[in-house]
C-alpha cells in the first residue's frame, strides 16, 4: 500500500491508526533530521503519544533495547546505518516482528528496494511536497481511523 504525492493528511492519519493500538501509544521516530523529528515528537505528544527519537539506525536499535514502541516511524535515508540495515536487524529481534513499521523517505525507490521493503513495512510515504506537519497530520489520521475501526 503506497501513498503519492501530495500526500492527503487525513489519508495518512487513517493509515497510521490501522496499526496502533489505543492508550498511551509509543512511537519511535527514526529520523536523520533533527527539525523533522522534533515537528513529529511535538505533534505525536500532544495527542498523547510518547515519542522515542533516534537519529539513525544504530541508536535506534539502542533505544529499543530500553523501550518497545507501537509503531516505528523510519526515515531510509540516514548516516551510519541506513533504512534497510535498520529493518533487517530490527526483524531480527523476536519481539519487534509485530511492531508496524511506516516508511517516510525522500528516495525515489527503485523496483529492487521496494522489493526489499515488502512485507517489512506497512507503510512506504514519500517526502517530496510532504511537509512535517503534513506527515504528522496524516499519520494522526491513521492513528485516529484505526481506534474507529477497532471500535
Amino acid at each position: 500500500e503506497y501513498l503519492t504525492k501530495p500526500v492527503d493528511r487525513d489519508h495518512l492519519a487513517a493509515i497510521l491508526n490501522r496499526y496502533l493500538p489505543h492508550g498511551e501509544e509509543v512511537i519511535l521516530v527514526v529520523e536523520d533530521d533533527e527539525s523533522v523529528r522534533s515537528v513529529l515528537r511535538r505533534a505525536f505528544e500532544k495527542d498523547g503519544r510518547r515519542v522515542i527519537e533516534a537519529e539513525n539506525g544504530r541508536v535506534a536499535l539502542e533505544r529499543l533495547d530500553k523501550s518497545l514502541p507501537d509503531l516505528v516511524l523510519l526515515d531510509l535515508m540516514k548516516p551510519e546505518m541506513d533504512g534497510f540495515e535498520f529493518l533487517d536487524a530490527l526483524r531480527e529481534r523476536p519481539e519487534m516482528r509485530s511492531v508496524p513499521v511506516v516508511v517516510l523517505t525522500a528516495m525515489d525507490l527503485s523496483d529492487a528496494d521496494r522489493q526489499r521493503l515488502t512485507g517489512g513495512v506497512e507503510r512506504i510515504l514519500h517526502k517530496d511536497g510532504l511537509g512535517p506537519e503534513a506527515a504528522v497530520a496524516e499519520v494522526r489520521r491513521l492513528i485516529d481511523a484505526a481506534g474507529e475501526h477497532d471500535a
